[in-house]
């Protein structure tokens, strides 16, 4: 049978691959995708997030770097390649690639807070609280940063805004938990401030959830 040449008809069947799990296909058909148009900087994208996916780390950067080659002032490469780099614990390299992001597009909050992320891994705490702190300019009550951010104001005994995170932190604990959802561990509840009564509701959801995992995992063993 008579092989597309068509680049894009290459390319799709490739993420059709990856959709089917058959990653080993889906490589193969990347590569034959940007073996006709060298120049793809989707191609190449896709190529990244597989080799991501796979845990392929240094495959996962080289392809990113080749998409930003082609496009430079593509925020979301520049940020899948900070992902990359921090998945392989490269921390520098990821605030360098979060923080071109954040530049090429200011509202990218997601590049903000991994950009916070890679900092707390470097322990440059005031650098974390800053990208953090942007962060919540844009989703003042999403559980990950603003956790974050009131460990690491806690840390650098930053209490300028303590009084205002604690409220955000009470406001997103009735929401997350009110989707079922714990905001943090128990352990990590008594750092945030929560009253008697919070702290329960948030353990209780956390071990609602936690014996709901349980009981999935007992489905599958024999007899379970």
């Amino acid at each position: 049978r008579e092989e597309p040449s068509d680049y894009e008809v290459l390319l799709n069947i490739a993420l059709c691959m990856e959709n089917l799990q058959d990653l080993a296909g889906a490589t193969k058909y990347y590569h034959k995708s940007l073996a006709v148009a060298p120049n793809s900087a989707a191609a190449w994208g896709a190529l990244g997030a597989l080799h991501s996916r796979k845990g392929d780390g240094e495959e996962a950067v080289m392809a990113y770097s080749k998409a930003i080659a082609i496009e430079p002032l593509n925020a979301e490469l520049f940020y899948n390649r900070g992902n990359a780099e921090q998945a392989r614990s490269g921390h520098a390299a990821a605030a360098k690639n979060f923080k071109k992001a954040a530049k090429l597009r200011p509202d990218y909050y997601e590049a903000w807070n991994n950009l916070g992320s890679a900092y707390m891994s470097m322990a440059e705490n005031k650098k974390a609280i800053d990208a953090l702190r942007k962060t919540l300019t844009f989703i003042p009550t999403h559980p990950i940063p603003l956790t974050n951010l009131v460990v690491m104001e806690n840390r650098m005994c930053d209490w300028s805004r303590r009084s205002k995170h604690i409220a955000l932190l009470k406001k997103a604990l009735y929401q997350e938990t009110s989707e079922g959802r714990a905001l943090v561990t128990p352990f990590h509840s008594f750092e945030f401030d929560l009253t008697p009564h919070e702290c329960m509701l948030n353990a209780q959801v956390w071990s609602r959830r936690v014996d709901e995992r349980v009981r999935h995992l007992a489905g599958f063993e024999p007899g379970g």
